[in-house]
């Protein structure tokens, strides 16, 4: 396989495959076929020659949800050389006219018309204007259905032009521009070719454990570079790929399709930690006297997974009295959960393993294809606290001010128009510069510390990470997001989002009011002094330098459709330090 495409010719001749891909409407999953998909993937490519594209033109996609038309325009367009742009639906108007004009798409696809309303004010500022179509059947406008009607109205006259185009594509030419969301400054478009792709799905496709009979749930947006090649993997693997409704039902989702495994991001696990943790918490008697026990034994799970006799008896006496409602919740299948995007808390990994679900972090880049690095199985392949070894085909070495730097095939072309950005992020040598800290773990396992950009040093000369004290402070089930500042100052301070829902379930317990409206929330003396002791409970894991000494409570909800966060749920961190500079300085 040297090429994306070169996944369809492994797939059996004929239907092949029933559940290629599923995808839930109107309340019942529709099926995609191997065989489907292969013809569909060709008729789009054939009726987009037929309207006249070619070789280099560039088609931008914007979709709110998952689904299977995507990957039919994704790999018809990729057969006849068409560069593919997918573009998160909620950046805002600036960075998105930014991208459609610099990367001057012929066509947009979207999946409703409130992304065509959205994007209708800057299409007109944009040379050649592109036209919009639709994924999906919508009225009479264009959709994905009409071009490939019209693929197959051309395909014997076409056909013979769509294999010589096929032919002629070759490993080093452009596949996708990505643009990077980025924490700071202007989105930058990442050319990534088909063999940085390709190295990258045949590098990882043994180091996870499943195969054509398992089931996948795909829910993390496919315009974001881990979900995206996490599903070339799946479809080489030929496991089958089910696509979530949306976020709010991935547990409901998981369950029904028994599924055997997902990609994550940490939030998503946080999420689904915080929610066991909040129905333990509403137990009484006998049962939470459990459920309290099985939590202090997943704090006792070693790193290396050498646990002793004694643990793993314990832990399947847990097992059975508490974590198997757990299992139950998510299908009761899951034996593989691939986690990026963000570092995780070792506590975190703790509790899902000691639960008996396997959580593999790895770690990666848009502009390396992603992965660099991954911890697999067997177990001596894994190490929690780590992002795991080096990928085969991949190298890595930490710079003497302890950058990770990557070499290898999965490294980008470079950045789209732009040699200067292109020649300080990969040196001479061919190494790319990830902004990344990280160490080496025993010798061969990566782990991050945090962006380089971002450590700072404060009024003392003393560096700190706040990636490390923001994860810290995740951990209280009373705080849902944090902002840490105190770059230049004496000390460290923390803008805080709490849980408002469990701090409306706590003063209840305490017996006193329970103001309904956040700001008010926020303000009440009870709250206040219960985030000062969770704060408390954060400082004494945390360095002198690290620990929060003042704090703020925000009633705002951080969100990527609000501009605070990426697609990868990490903070923008440059837009929140301006948005609550006041604030901060109040602090100070």
């Amino acid at each position: 396989m040297k090429r994306l495409f070169d996944i369809l010719g492994f797939y059996p001749e004929g239907r092949g495959k029933p559940d290629m891909f599923a995808v839930k409407r109107s309340g019942r999953w529709q099926f995609t076929s191997s065989g489907q998909y292969v013809e569909a993937a060709m008729l789009t490519g054939i009726g987009l020659l037929a309207m006249g594209l070619k070789p280099g033109d560039r088609i931008a996609t914007l979709a709110t949800h998952n689904l299977p038309e995507w990957n039919f325009l994704d790999m018809g367009m990729s057969q006849i050389g068409v560069i593919h742009v997918p573009v998160y639906p909620y950046l805002s108007l600036d960075d998105m006219a930014l991208i459609l004009r610099q990367s001057e798409v012929r066509l947009v696809f979207v999946t409703d018309s409130s992304l065509q309303e959205r994007i209708s004010g800057i299409l007109g500022k944009c040379s050649p204007r592109p036209e919009v179509y639709f994924f999906r059947k919508k009225g009479h406008a264009g959709t994905l259905q009409k071009i490939i009607a019209l693929g197959k109205k051309n395909l014997e006259t076409l056909r013979g032009e769509f294999n010589r185009i096929r032919e002629s594509v070759l490993p080093e030419h452009t596949a996708t521009l990505i643009y990077t969301s980025g924490t700071t400054g202007e989105p930058k478009g990442v050319m990534l070719t088909h063999s940085n792709l390709v190295s990258n799905i045949l590098a990882s496709r043994t180091l996870h454990p499943l195969g054509e009979n398992d089931r996948v749930l795909s829910f993390l947006p496919l315009c974001h570079i881990y979900e995206r090649t996490s599903n070339y993997q799946f479809q080489f693997s030929r496991t089958s790929i089910y696509y979530a409704e949306h976020f709010g039902t991935i547990a409901q989702n998981l369950a029904e399709i028994r599924a055997d495994g997902f990609i994550a991001v940490p939030r998503v696990l946080e999420k689904i930690h915080e929610g066991f943790l909040a129905k333990g918490n509403d137990m009484k008697g006998i049962r939470k006297v459990l459920f309290k026990s099985s939590l202090r034994l997943t704090s006792r799970y070693r790193p290396d997974h050498r646990n002793s006799l004694w643990f793993r008896a314990r832990q399947k006496i847990w097992h059975r009295l508490v974590f198997v409602k757990l299992h139950r919740h998510l299908g009761g299948k899951i034996r593989f959960i691939g986690l990026g995007g963000a570092p995780v808390s070792m506590d975190i990994e703790k509790f899902f393993w000691t639960a008996g679900l396997p959580v593999c972090q790895g770690y990666g880049l848009t502009e390396t294809s992603p992965l660099i690095s991954l911890n697999h199985f067997p177990l001596e392949n894994h190490r929690l606290g780590t992002v795991g070894p080096v990928i085969p085909g991949v190298e890595v070495k930490i710079s003497g001010e302890g950058e990770i730097l990557c070499r290898g095939h999965n490294v980008m072309a470079g950045y789209y128009k732009d040699p200067e950005a292109t020649s300080v992020a990969i040196d001479g040598e061919g190494w790319f510069h990830t902004g990344d800290l990280g160490a080496w773990v025993e010798n061969r396992f990566l782990m991050v510390s945090g962006r380089k950009k971002e450590i700072f040093k404060n009024s003392y000369g003393k560096y700190v990470s706040p990636q490390k004290v923001e994860m810290a402070l995740r951990e209280s089930p009373f705080i849902d997001q944090v902002l840490v500042a105190g770059e230049g100052e004496r000390f460290t301070s923390a803008l805080i989002v709490p849980q408002f829902n469990k701090l409306r379930t706590w003063l209840k317990t305490m017996g006193a009011k329970v103001p309904f409206h956040p700001l008010k929330l926020i303000s009440h003396p009870l709250v206040i002094r219960k985030i000062r002791e969770e704060i408390d409970k954060c400082n004494l894991v945390l360095g002198d330098t690290e620990k929060v000494k003042k704090f703020s409570l925000i009633a705002d909800n951080w969100g990527i459709k609000t501009g605070e966060i990426t697609l990868s749920l990490k903070l923008r961190r440059k837009v929140l330090l301006e948005r609550y500079r006041d604030r901060i300085r109040q602090m100070y």
